[in-house]
Order: C-alpha cells, then structure tokens, then sequence
C-alpha cells in the first residue's frame, strides 16, 4: 500500500508514468465500467494482483474475487471482451493526453507515492489527477469547509484558521468553492503556507470561474486533486463524492458554518465515518448557517472550537512521528478602560452597527468611536465595512 508522498510533476512524472501508464489505463478502463466503483477496484487488483490480471480472468475467477457478485463479474468480463473496449481504451488514452498537456500529472493507489491518509479511507479513488505537488515533506493537512453564502463573520473565521493551520505549518485543505473554502484557501496562502484543492471538476475545468488565479495559486503552494477525467464539468453528483477526498486528506474538519443540509455537513460525516477529528465553530442560535454546526455540537459529533488552540491541542496525538506543532501561548488581553470593557462585553461575533452599540451602551457616538479604535489598535475589535464591529479572534 502506498506510504507516503512524492515530489514530482512536469517531465519527472512523464518519466515515472512510461512505466505505469498501462496501469493507470487498466484503472481507468476499470472505472468505466458499470456497477464497479473505487471499492470493487480495489478489491480487485488487491486480489488478483494487477489490473491487467482483472482484464484477462475468467467469471469464475472475477466471481471469487470478495465484493464482486456473478452479476459484476459478467458486467467486467463482458466489457474487456465486447466491440467497446477499442473505442474505451482510445478515448482513455486521449484523456491521458489531455492531462499531460495541462501540465497535470496522474497517480494510482498502488504507487508509493500515493497520500497515505487518502489512501487509508474506506474507498479512495484507484487514479487521481493533481496539478502542483505531492510531497514527503508536506505536512500534515487539516480542512476547513462551509456554506458558499457565509455570513461575515463566517468569512473571517475562515481567513483565520485558515492563516492559523498555515502559520502552524500545517496544509490548509479545502474545496476551492465560494465562501468559506476560498476564504480558508486565501487565509493559508496569505500566511505564506500550503493549500490543498480538491474539486468536484476536471482539472481543466475551474469551478467557479472567478476562482481561476486562486486555483493557480494553491497549485504553486500545494496541490489542486481531482478523481474525474479532463472534460468533467460541474455535475451536483460530484461534489459529495470530493468531499470524501478533503477529510480523507486532512487530520481533522473544522466546519465554520453550514445549514443542516449543507455540503460541509457532508464533509464533516464523512470525516466521522474515516475516524478523523471534527470541529464545529458555533454559531447564533436560529440563523440558517449555523445549525449544521450547533447540531454537530449538541449531539456530540463534533468538538467545539473558537480558536486554533481548541484544534492543535486535538491533532497533536494525531501527528506523524516527527513532525511538531508549536505551543500557541495563552493569549493575554491588555489593560482596559472601565468604557472599553463595557463596549467589549456588548460585542460578539455578530457584527453590529455602530448606533446599536451607541444605544446599547448609552454612550455619545463620539466617545464609541474614539473607544473602539482603542480596541481595534489592542487587537480585540475588528471593524467591517459599513461601520458595523465585532470582537476579533
């Protein structure tokens, strides 16, 4: 089984592939087929030892094999042995193209340099397509997924965990969608550090589109993966199967916020079922894009966090062997006065406008402003457009 990442792309992964392309074709050929997923694949070839092995078996033989019924087993054999196959393998081989002339590169499970927290799930896609890099040095990867309407301050917690996870030198991994995922992607790069894209497309297809220069540079910090072929479009039935790809990649999700029903409710299911950590950052009670989040909490399934401490003091035990996480000291607020703390304590992380904290308060507007620049310069309040304030984190 695959142990760990390599650093390749460009002309190094056309090399390694001159070696394994017929491989890499049998999967996808494999993949085509109907009613055999990433599970059966591997099931397959684990058994009978490589894809070409699957190609040429009799249906006694595919009949054997565990997870492949008598009805599988005709579907395979009959597909490696109709007028199709010429037709299937042409058009594999025109994806394979497509994918070098992108500047992408493909990888199998069965290479060693397959990700091995991906490869350890319940049913890890047989090839991936990634642009950027994998590597042994990268480190380990937390997610952080949410609603693609978020509220603001939704947005800033996803900018700072985001920054946080990369300041700590950990990959930041998301879905390249609206809303939270950019932000959490953006907050990684800002910091300097690496960001995993998993997307529910083609690679080279950018959904959405106005995230093309935010794609280009994740894949220059880190990696952007997708399971589908070149040509893929944006089908809804995609993206819950990359959500297994993002906590399958990560230690731990953070949800920052999600309806019930939401994607990142997915993800964080998801990430349960693979024996990840998930986190919930809660939210205001009754608002649409905090349920999933407090219901994650409420029952249990998730662990509440409102700051990078809350997750780094859970992922620690998880850590590869070697690699550290610094100590993030306890955060000491400065001296206020007796009017900053009583404006302090009116705030939360819902922003308000300024003249419902001057009615809140009962203090003169002029005296508010000078009060919460105060704040702002010691680090406690942030200001948003339309002068509307909330605590920072």
């Amino acid at each position: 089984m695959p142990t760990g990442f390599s650093h390749e792309s460009g002309k190094g992964w056309i090399e390694r592939l001159a070696g394994r392309e017929g491989e890499i074709l049998e999967l996808m050929l494999l993949g085509r087929i109907p009613g055999v997923g990433p599970g059966r694949i591997r099931s397959l070839v684990s058994v009978l030892g490589t894809p070409g092995v699957v190609r040429r078996a009799d249906l006694r033989t595919l009949g054997s094999v565990p997870g492949i019924g008598p009805g599988t087993a005709e579907e395979i054999h009959r597909f490696f042995r109709g007028d199709t196959l010429a037709r299937e393998e042409a058009d594999v081989r025109a994806s394979l193209d497509r994918v070098r002339a992108s500047g992408s590169a493909a990888i199998d499970l069965w290479d060693p340099a397959y990700p091995r927290l991906l490869s350890r799930i319940y049913d890890p896609p047989p090839v991936m397509f990634y642009r950027g890099s994998l590597s042994s040095s990268d480190a380990p990867g937390v997610a952080v997924v949410g609603t693609r309407r978020p509220s603001a301050y939704g947005l800033e917690i996803a900018g700072y965990f985001g920054r946080e996870l990369a300041s700590a030198g950990l990959t930041v991994v998301s879905g390249l969608a609206r809303g939270v995922d950019t932000r959490a992607h953006a907050g990684a790069l800002s910091a300097g550090g690496s960001s995993t894209a998993v997307v529910g497309t083609g690679l080279d297809r950018c959904y959405p589109p106005e995230n093309r220069r935010l794609e280009g540079e994740v894949a220059a910090s880190g990696a952007v993966i997708s399971e589908f072929e070149p040509g893929t479009g944006p089908e809804p039935a995609n993206f819950p199967r990359r959500n297994r790809l993002i906590s399958g990649l990560s230690l731990g999700t953070i949800v920052v916020e999600s309806d019930i029903n939401g994607g990142a409710m997915i993800t964080a299911h998801l990430a349960l079922d693979q024996n990840r950590e998930v986190f919930a950052v809660p939210g205001k009670a009754g608002s649409p894009t905090n349920r999933g989040c407090n219901a994650l909490i409420r029952e249990g399934r998730a662990k509440l966090v409102e700051n990078i401490d809350d997750v780094l003091a859970e992922i620690r035990p998880r850590l590869p062997a070697g690699f550290t996480v610094p100590e993030v000291p306890a955060r000491s607020f400065p001296d206020l006065n007796p009017r900053e703390k009583h404006l302090f304590s009116l705030l939360g992380s819902d922003p308000m406008h300024v003249d419902s904290l001057a009615e809140s308060s009962g203090l003169p507007v002029q005296y508010l402003i000078v009060d919460l620049l105060g704040l702002e310069l010691k680090g406690l309040v942030r200001q948003l457009p339309g002068k509307y304030f909330l605590r920072a984190l």
